[in-house]
């Protein structure tokens, strides 16, 4: 008999602390790159990605997917 195969849903909600004009152009460099239902919202001074993933090691990939460039887009900003 075979074992089961179990279906796994994962989420993750990241917050990011940020000046709302700079959470608006991460949340559009970030948005190129989403093909999936994945949410990212602003409230007040934060940006909030809310990401959903059928497993483990899907959402871990998502995850360093959307911190580097949540990261790389705030060096962009950042830079005089």
């Amino acid at each position: 008999m075979k074992p089961q195969k179990y279906k796994i849903k994962c989420n993750a909600i990241i917050k990011i602390y940020q000046d709302k004009n700079i959470s608006k152009l991460i949340k559009a460099s970030i948005k190129k790159d989403l093909n999936e239902p994945d949410n990212i919202l602003i409230k007040n001074n934060t940006l909030i990605m809310n990401i959903h993933a059928n497993d483990v090691s899907e959402l871990r990939a998502k995850l360093a997917s959307h911190s580097r460039a949540a990261i790389l887009a705030n060096k962009v900003i950042s830079q005089p």
